[in-house]
């Protein structure tokens, strides 16, 4: 049947077509997957395909004007659920990318994806005005946007002494994350979900602005 979907693309079939997919990235290689989706995307141009998976590399193509991703979960008391509608568009031309998938539809906080945020917004502000490439500029401009500067982040010195600076959350992180040797600062988990979680509400923000 796919392959006479695919031959026969201007006969007009008597009955609606749908396609029903479970993991079709079992045992295939990331290369292999971008050229399964490339075929399922063509197929989907005229009939409905549905498609179950854990794998970021078959939403890379992802499209937010034709497609659309539910998540499906259960609870630690066995409930299942499914969540609305969710696209994949944080960063416009760029999206999707790897971090922005996994988060979006796995659920998944990610340092990559972290940078990501930090690295689009701090772009934006730049746009605004170039002293924001500078990090105690873009602290202000942070702060300007309602993210807290309570965080104390140990700074390394190049004398080998420390210096403690009061940073907002996604600050303190980058800098972490951008300086491993740098032995006097730790985050965890919750930290690096709360720090998206404010990153997140800053583009929605930008987007409503624009």
């Amino acid at each position: 049947m796919y392959a006479g979907v695919l031959d026969n693309e201007e006969d007009v079939l008597s009955k609606p077509i749908m396609f029903f997919i479970d993991e079709p990235e079992t045992f295939l290689h990331p290369k292999a997957q971008d050229k399964l989706i490339d075929s399922l995307n063509k197929i989907s141009e005229k009939y409905q395909v549905f498609i179950t998976t854990h794998s970021p590399y078959l939403l890379k193509k992802f499209d937010t004007q034709t497609q659309q991703i539910n998540i499906f979960s259960k609870n630690d008391e066995g409930v299942n659920s499914v969540s609305d509608k969710r696209e994949l568009n944080f960063f416009g031309v760029s999206s999707p990318t790897i971090g922005e998938i996994n988060y979006t539809a796995f659920g998944v906080n990610s340092v990559e994806f972290h940078n990501e945020l930090y690295g689009f917004i701090q772009a934006k502000a730049i746009d605004e005005d170039e002293k924001n490439y500078f990090e105690k500029e873009f602290e202000k401009w942070l702060v300007d946007k309602g993210v807290a500067q309570k965080k104390d982040y140990n700074r390394l010195l190049k004398n080998g002494e420390v210096q403690q600076e009061q940073k907002t959350l996604p600050t303190f992180i980058r800098n972490i994350i951008h300086h491993p040797e740098n032995p006097h600062n730790s985050y965890t988990i919750e930290n690096l979900e709360e720090s998206i979680e404010s990153l997140l509400n800053i583009i929605k923000t930008i987007k409503l602005d624009s």
